[in-house]
């Protein structure tokens, strides 16, 4: 039973080596975050209204590409889902953009799995302009999204980070997502540990 023990405490060390990360480590959970691929995928944008449009463009915050939403009497949005739904515990992005005489409003969305929904509206801006925000990590994120109405306005938005809720195990930081993979080892685990102790057993019963 004893060397099935130190086995599995062995075959744990190995896997917390591989996968622990510093405290300062983290996940993104958005694919595609900057649009650097130069396309939206896996982003949508729609819209609603009178006239709306929205792409990918050139020049962005930092690297090469940023998306934009423009609209005229209209609402519009581009939006990424999370699945499966994820624990996260910040998010931050850079956005500029505002709108006309007419008013309007620009807001970033978090959708939770649980509603209420979490909704910061944004000012108004010509430069581009960090937005940092803590969320619910009680709650999963099913979605981010950023949105724009108004008469006739428009928002530029570039290098989302959805970070990931993290756990400490045993003085490491994992992150949440990365303990669910863990899991099918831990049952791995547990099997070997059985099967030393029914060997023991075993032992322990010839005559």
């Amino acid at each position: 039973m004893r060397s099935a023990s130190l086995f599995a405490v062995a075959v744990l060390a190995v896997l917390m080596a591989s996968t622990a990360m510093p405290a300062s480590a983290y996940i993104n959970l958005l694919q595609n975050p900057g649009f650097e691929t130069g396309s939206l995928a896996p982003w949508e944008i729609d819209g609603d209204g009178d006239y709306w449009d929205g792409g990918v463009d050139s020049l962005g915050h930092t690297g090469t590409y940023y998306a934009w939403l423009e609209v005229e009497d209209a609402d519009a949005w581009v939006l990424q889902e999370i699945g499966p739904p994820r624990c996260a515990q910040s998010l931050e992005f850079w956005y500029r953009g505002g709108w006309g005489a007419g008013g309007g409003e620009l807001e970033v969305g978090i959708h939770y799995s649980d509603r209420p929904d979490l909704w910061q509206e944004l000012s108004p801006t010509e430069e581009w302009s960090f937005v940092h925000i803590d969320l619910d990590t009680a709650k999963l994120v099913v979605a981010v999204e950023a949105y724009v109405g108004a008469y006739e306005g428009g928002i530029d938005v570039d290098d989302f980070d959805l970070e990931a809720c993290s756990a400490a195990v045993g003085g490491f930081v994992i992150p949440a997502n990365t303990l669910a993979l863990l899991s099918p080892w831990f049952a791995v685990i547990g099997l070997v540990g059985c099967i030393g102790t029914v060997v023991v057993v075993a032992k322990k019963r010839r005559p």
